[in-house]
């Protein structure tokens, strides 16, 4: 341990690491993937514009629901979030950092794909529910994992950088996202929930052969997964 911190003390931690060397390069890669896919679940976009505020027909409207409950999924939302991150965080060194958010792409998918289905029919109750599902698979799995494995994957050195990375990735791309939900929602409307549902399962591929497995491994030992040029202190 004091080996690596004096590595550490002594590498380059400028930010032509993440363009110049390939390890790193590799992380930079799949925390901004990461980042996309778990935005790219369509959770946000449900929960603020699924109302489509500026068009008068709205899709919790159509569904029965009035302005007091839309509001309440509002807030149901923003208040059991952290119970469920809880949960996910202890889930998180027992099914594995890939199987987590496996699990989470898969559920998130579905719901999605329910509550598509359950717009064009109108049908509440089940839309209902796959809202419910999706927050719940989506704070459970999703919103834990990726800044779980962002902390993990980057050496020492460039950890906080690496955690600037996968953060602006998320933030840039709920803007894009929330910026052009109005516009998609007025001229393809419920159609613009394909989006998330075809990223989704092109994200499922993804995960299963380019996202390795950190549980249980030091974050000192990392670097020869991530085929570091350099020699592990012992």
């Amino acid at each position: 341990m004091e080996k690596q911190a004096e590595l550490d003390l002594s590498s380059d931690v400028s930010w032509k690491q993440f363009y110049s060397k390939p390890s790193v390069r590799r992380r930079v890669l799949i925390v901004i993937t990461l980042a996309f896919l778990s935005q790219s679940t369509g959770n946000l976009v449900i929960n603020n514009y699924a109302d489509e505020w500026n068009r008068g027909s709205t899709l919790w409207s159509n569904l029965g629901y009035d302005a007091f409950t839309q509001l309440c999924f509002q807030a149901g939302y923003i208040t059991i979030s952290p119970i469920f991150n809880v949960i996910g965080s202890g889930l998180a060194d027992h099914l594995g950092r890939p199987t987590l958010l496996f699990i989470d792409l898969a559920g998130c998918m579905t719901c999605v794909t329910v509550e598509t289905a359950m717009a064009a029919l109108s049908t509440a109750r089940q839309a209902r529910i796959g809202q419910a599902w999706l927050l719940a698979c989506y704070t459970t799995c999703g919103d834990v994992f990726v800044f779980v494995f962002v902390s993990e994957i980057f050496p020492s050195n460039l950890r906080a950088k690496g955690s600037i990375v996968a953060y602006t990735a998320n933030a840039l791309t709920n803007l894009v996202y929330l910026q052009v939900a109005p516009t998609a929602f007025a001229h393809i409307h419920r159609r613009f929930f394909l989006l998330f549902i075809s990223i989704t399962a092109c994200g499922l591929v993804w995960i299963y052969f380019f996202v390795p497995e950190t549980k249980g491994i030091a974050l000192e030992e990392l670097a020869e997964i991530f085929g570091d040029c350099r020699s592990r202190p012992h």
